[in-house]
């Protein structure tokens, strides 16, 4: 079977970010996901709606990639590397399935390693870091440990989240309520990787971390946005602002703990952690081995090609000048960023149908593909992206679009975005949206 050094396979519940990235550093993407945007079958070389009742398995994926047992013939060719978005790191026997399929893909134990809670625990304590008091669900509704009435450390607000570990995107966390007899998803969802955690209040903020055979280095870091009402549940992700500065003894504990984790699960190529940030003191929250949504803010600032760099380093590729250039890099540009980026996503206000119009109107306004050559670096403004392919009823709360700006500040690029917002938000709203 021949192998196509240029061409990357990308899996995700919404791949447009990943996508894009990928073919500005020159792959081309063949693209399995679930949104179907317009902006992101622009960009692929090969595309396939994931439908929300379909199972990926390997016959549906090398159906897509012709790669069947009566589809070899000599021009039959296979992507050199595959990488996952959103939604996809929990699903063991997919990643199974392609990691048999792409030798360098890091393999299901390796995910299964990365997404322990237990792990996280260990991970952030070796290196100096606070993890909040978790149990599993199942042990609590078996009356086998009991939450204390007051939790230890000065930071919690004494109140406690239920979290589903295969979710993603702040889906599955709901406050839980101690004092409540459990419900019956409660007892069902306690045998499905749940658990009780101490809630920790501070700035939410995400890390992107790079592990290679050279060592393990934190790229950079953003900002959540802030939480707000949703019909999903009050932790639904919104979008990041960043990057953001640190000082450097943060920086050279978040390396640390990159190496640690590292060095627990032999992971290679890039991942993401979530933590909360009180003062000098960090909490982690989860790690995610995969793709995540704020990764294309730092990209577009930094100026270097974090997909280019995963494949190099999945592959042992990664030649030692490039991460000694990259070491050289991060030294200046994470700590003292000279603009700042921002994405928030735009959920539906309540069920509307988003009509032609508008998207083509969005669409004239979508982000450049070639961010880093053009207007988007050198001028402050507002773009589109994860446009609707086609006109569509949207139920409330669910995603439509996503806003990206740029601003010398985040104060700046904040007020811009949520005006931009405001006004989509009038427009959708309005009987001109509607068919």
């Amino acid at each position: 079977m021949a192998h196509t050094s240029d061409a990357l396979l990308v899996v995700g519940f919404t791949c447009r970010s990943l996508a894009q990235s990928a073919n500005r550093q020159g792959f081309s993407p063949l693209v399995i996901d679930r949104c179907g945007d317009r902006d992101t079958r622009e960009v692929a070389k090969k595309y396939s709606l994931w439908q929300s009742d379909e199972q990926l398995t390997d016959e549906t994926i090398e159906v897509f990639l012709n790669i069947g047992p009566r589809m070899l013939d000599a021009t039959s060719c296979f992507p050199q590397h595959c990488m996952l978005a959103g939604g996809t790191e929990n699903d063991i026997e997919l990643v199974a399935g392609l990691s048999r399929k792409f030798p360098d893909m890091m393999k299901p134990e390796q995910y299964a390693s990365m997404r322990s809670w237990k792990n996280w625990r260990s991970w952030s304590e070796r290196s100096g870091m606070f993890f909040p008091r978790s149990w599993e669900l199942g042990t609590i509704l078996s009356g086998t440990v009991d939450i204390p009435c007051m939790p230890i450390h000065s930071t919690s607000t004494n109140e406690y989240l239920l979290k589903r570990l295969d979710h993603a995107g702040g889906l599955g966390i709901s406050m839980w309520n101690r004092k409540e007899t459990p419900s019956a998803s409660q007892m069902a969802s306690a045998a499905s990787n749940c658990i009780v955690q101490e809630r920790i209040d501070g700035q939410s903020v995400g890390v992107t971390f790079l592990s290679s055979t050279h060592g393990s280095i934190a790229l950079g870091c953003t900002e959540a946005w802030p939480t707000q009402p949703h019909p999903w549940g009050p932790f639904v992700y919104h979008g990041s602002v960043g990057p953001i500065s640190l000082p450097k003894e943060d920086w050279q504990l978040l390396d640390a703990f990159a190496q640690n984790v590292t060095n627990g699960s032999h992971w290679q190529g890039l991942w993401q952690a979530d933590f909360i940030r009180k003062g000098s003191q960090w909490y982690l929250l989860e790690i995610n081995p995969r793709w995540t949504a704020s990764m294309e803010l730092l990209e577009a600032f930094m100026g270097i090609e974090l997909v280019r760099l995963h494949c190099l380093a999945l592959s042992g590729q990664l030649a030692n000048d490039l991460w000694q250039n990259l070491l050289l890099n991060n030294q200046s540009t994470r700590m003292a960023p000279s603009r700042c980026f921002a994405k928030r996503v735009l959920y539906a206000p309540r069920s509307i149908a988003v009509n032609e119009a508008t998207i083509q109107r969005w669409w004239n306004h979508r982000l450049p593909l070639e961010p880093l050559a053009n207007e988007i670096v050198t001028s402050s403004g507002c773009w589109f992206a994860d446009i609707p392919n086609e006109p569509m009823q949207f139920e409330t709360g669910f995603p439509v679009c996503s806003i990206i700006g740029v601003s010398p500040t985040a104060e700046d690029v904040r007020k811009a975005i949520e005006e931009r917002h405001r006004i989509e938000i009038e427009h959708l709203s309005s009987s001109e949206s509607h068919e």
